[in-house]
């Protein structure tokens, strides 16, 4: 037992003494390409020639891969003819309104409701490049023109999606956004100074389709309600729909406006 105990001793002593700015640092930005990444069944290619991409971000109890399943279970025809659907998975990271479990997310934040504040950590940064990435495999790999891409998302998916449409990719097809919100104090608002009607004239930002449900429990309407207005004042053009009957969820209804939505703005079917 004193044989254990000096052993013990001899041990902390060590690593207590130890120098530990000699071993190297590992930084997230070495992994950060692969933090956010679509797998091979998350891609719904069209059925003819590829002209277009949407990129559909999923919400926080969900991945790429189920957010296809969803959309494959809803939709009978899931395919586009000339478009592909991309459902990216986010970043695996700790999730303070669940008591930090681990989720896959967009970004973290201090609670549900526009009252808590974004967390504008890592998190955020590395689903921004991570996206960024993805969006440029598309033009220069499959040379589609960044108007004809859309990005959009349920939940915290259209959060996110917002966030790039309006802060990062201005120049992209469309964006849209399904039982989303802005908290009150969002960079996003920020970053967009409020315009004069005057200058409303022609559109300088994607193209919002935002969809909230009437009876939803998790993202209210008015949430939602509150943050059209204030993108609108910012000169985000859109077009605002009222589902009756959907409560947190996606509808076939829902989701053929959105398809419907998206074949006009891109052009191709």
């Amino acid at each position: 037992m004193a044989s254990t105990f000096s052993h013990l001793a001899t041990f902390l002593l060590v690593i207590s003494s130890f120098d530990w700015s000699l071993v190297p640092q590992v930084s997230s930005q070495r992994f950060i390409n692969r933090r956010v990444w679509k797998e091979a069944d998350s891609v719904i290619p069209p059925k003819k020639e590829h002209k277009a991409t949407i990129f559909f971000l999923h919400n926080i109890h969900n991945s790429g891969v189920s957010m296809r399943y969803w959309w494959q279970l809803v939709m009978p025809d899931s395919q586009f003819e000339h478009i592909k659907l991309v459902f990216p998975n986010g970043v695996r990271s700790y999730y303070a309104p669940l008591i930090g479990m681990e989720r896959l997310a967009w970004y973290n934040q201090q609670g549900i409701g526009p009252e808590y504040p974004e967390l504008r950590n890592d998190t955020y940064e590395i689903a921004k490049h991570g996206l960024n990435l993805l969006v440029k495999e598309e033009t220069d790999w499959y040379n589609i023109t960044t108007d004809k891409i859309i990005i959009g998302g349920f939940d915290q998916g259209g959060t996110m999606a917002m966030h790039m449409a309006f802060r990062e990719m201005k120049n992209i097809g469309g964006c849209f956004a399904l039982s989303s919100y802005l908290c009150h104090d969002s960079i996003l608002y920020k970053e967009l100074p409020v315009v004069d009607n005057k200058e409303l004239t022609e559109p300088k930002l994607p193209y919002l389709f935002y969809v909230n449900g009437k009876k939803d429990p998790k993202i209210k309407l008015e949430w939602a309600q509150e943050t059209f207005k204030r993108l609108e004042r910012r000169g985000v053009k859109g077009e605002f729909h009222i589902d009756g009957n959907v409560t947190y969820e996606l509808k076939k209804l829902e989701l053929y406006q959105l398809r419907n939505w998206a074949i006009k703005r891109l052009g191709v079917d």
